[in-house]
C-alpha cells in the first residue's frame, strides 16, 4: 500500500484512528503509521518521491506534538523518531527551543522508550559532532537492557572515526557498566559495540585487554575480530617509558608486581604472551601488533643502556612475538661490517643459539678477523647447553693471536672446571 504521494493523502486519517479509543481498528492503523513511517525513513528507499513524502509526514507528526495537548500513543513518536534524520531540516525545529511542546514531548519519550526505532535515532545521536545537550544527557543516562543491545549493534554496523571521537565526549555513559563481553543475553553483535564504543572513549587499557581475552574465548569469527579490534584501540608499548619499565619487565618475568594498578595489565600481557601460539595467523599478527617495540631492533637498541633484569625480559618478549628474529640475527651474523657482526653476537648472548645455523654462525665467529668479535662469541659459547663442543673449541683459542682472546678462552675453560667439580 505505500504508493508514492497518493498515501499522503491518507496521512490525517490514519493519524485520526489511531488517537481513538484503544480498538481492532486503532492498533491496526498504529501498526500501519509505524512501518509506513519506517520504510519511507530508510536512507535506501529515499528516491525523490519517498522522501517528500517522508518530510510531509514528518511535518504532520510535528504539528501534532506541537499542539496536542493530551497524551499522544506512542507509536507516534515512535513512527516521527523513525522517520527522522539528525540533518533533516525538522530536526534543527525540533531541538532549537527546549520549552516546544514537540521537543518536550520527544525527550520524555526517548528517556523511557523501549522501541527499536526510537532507540536507533538515539543511537544516531553519537554520530554527529554537535547534538542537543538534552540528547546528549539521556545518552549519559541510559542504562536499561534495550538501550545497551540497540546501542552496541548500532556501534558495530556503523562505528566510524566520527563516532569513535565523539565517545571522547560521552565515555562516562552509563550504558558502558551494563554490558559484559561474556554475558549471553546481549547479541554478540551488541556486547563487540559497545565494547568498541568503550575503546574509542579511553578507557584504561587492563580493561580492554580483559575484553579481548574473554572474546577469543567465545571461538567465534566475529567475536575474534573483536579481540583484533580491541587489540588495535590500544596504544604502542613504549620500552623507553621511565614509568612502565617495571611493568615491561613484569610481563615477561611474571614477578609480583611493585605497583597494586599494574597487577590486571600485567596478568593480560603475561596471557597474550602465553596464548599466543595456539591462535590463528591474524591474531597472532595483532598480537605481534600490540607488542611491536618488541622486536629484534628494539632490543639491539637498548642493550647496554638498560638493566640485565630488563634486557633479559624484553628478549624473553621478542622471541615470543618476533616471527623474524631468527633470520635477521644470522643475516647480521652474516654482515660484512663487523660493528654489526659484533652487535649481533651481544643480541645472541641475551637470545640464545637457538638453531643448528645459528651455531655454525657462532663456530665461524670464533674465527672471525676482529679480536671484538672473537671474545663476544666465546661470552655466547660460554652460556651454550653444549659444554663438550664448546671445551673443544675453547681449547684451540688458547693458541689465538689475540692476548684478549686467549685471556678469554683460559677464563673460560677455568669456569667450566670449577663447575665440573662442583
Amino acid at each position: 500500500a505505500v504508493c508514492g504521494l497518493e498515501l499522503l493523502e491518507s496521512i490525517p486519517e490514519i493519524l485520526r484512528i489511531a488517537m481513538d479509543r484503544n480498538d481492532s481498528q486503532t492498533s491496526f492503523a498504529q501498526d500501519q503509521l509505524l512501518k509506513w513511517s519506517l520504510l519511507n525513513g530508510a536512507r535506501d528507499v529515499a528516491t525523490r518521491e519517498s522522501n517528500v513524502i517522508r518530510l510531509a509526514l514528518l511535518e504532520q507528526l510535528y504539528q501534532l506534538l506541537q499542539q496536542e495537548t493530551g497524551k499522544l500513543p506512542p507509536v507516534f513518536l515512535d513512527s516521527f523518531l523513525a522517520c527522522i534524520r539528525w540533518d533533516d531540516v525538522i530536526a534543527a525545529k525540533l531541538f532549537r527551543s527546549s520549552s516546544s511542546p514537540a521537543h518536550q514531548r520527544v525527550i520524555q519519550h526517548l528517556r523511557q522508550t523501549t522501541r527499536p526505532e526510537a532507540l536507533h535515532f538515539l543511537a544516531m545521536g553519537l554520530t554527529q559532532k554537535l547534538i542537543p545537550h538534552s540528547i546528549a544527557a539521556i545518552l549519559r543516562e541510559r542504562n536499561d537492557f534495550d538501550f545497551a543491545n540497540c546501542l552496541g549493534e548500532f556501534a558495530h554496523r556503523q562505528m566510524n572515526a566520527t563516532m569513535r571521537s565523539n565517545m571522547l565526549e560521552y565515555g562516562t555513559m552509563a550504558v558502558f557498566n551494563l554490558v559484559s563481553p561474556t554475558d549471553s543475553s546481549y547479541t554478540l553483535e551488541a556486547r563487540r559495540g559497545i565494547c568498541l564504543m568503550k575503546a574509542a572513549a579511553n578507557i584504561p587499557s587492563h580493561y580492554l585487554l580483559e575484553a579481548a581475552l574473554e572474546f577469543l574465548k567465545q571461538q567465534h569469527p566475529l567475536a575474534e575480530q573483536t579481540a583484533i579490534d580491541l587489540l588495535d584501540s590500544l596504544p604502542y608499548l613504549k620500552l623507553e617509558s621511565q614509568e612502565s619499565t617495571e611493568l615491561r619487565v613484569q610481563i615477561s618475568s611474571r614477578s609480583k608486581p611493585v605497583q597494586a594498578q599494574n597487577e590486571n595489565t600485567v596478568r593480560c600481557y603475561q596471557e597474550l604472551l602465553s596464548i599466543f601460539p595456539d591462535q590463528s595467523q591474524s591474531m597472532k599478527q595483532a598480537i605481534q601488533r600490540v607488542f611491536t617495540p618488541f622486536r629484534l631492533e628494539g632490543l639491539q637498541q637498548g642493550m647496554g643502556r638498560w638493566s640485565d633484569e630488563k634486557t633479559a625480559s624484553i628478549a624473553r618478549i621478542v622471541k615470543i612475538v618476533d616471527s623474524t628474529w631468527q633470520t635477521a640475527l644470522l643475516e647480521d651474523l652474516r654482515s660484512p661490517s663487523p660493528k654489526r657482526r659484533e652487535r649481533s653476537l651481544r643480541t645472541m648472548l641475551h637470545l640464545g643459539v637457538d638453531s643448528e645455523e645459528h651455531w655454525q654462525e657462532l663456530v665461524k665467529a670464533l674465527y672471525d678477523d676482529y679480536p671484538a668479535c672473537r671474545c663476544r662469541a666465546i661470552d655466547v659459547l660460554v652460556n651454550c647447553n653444549r659444554q663438550r663442543e664448546a671445551i673443544e673449541l675453547l681449547q684451540e683459542l688458547q693458541h689465538d693471536p689475540d692476548s684478549d682472546v686467549r685471556s678469554q678462552a683460559e677464563s673460560a675453560l677455568s669456569n667450566f672446571a670449577f663447575q665440573r667439580d662442583l
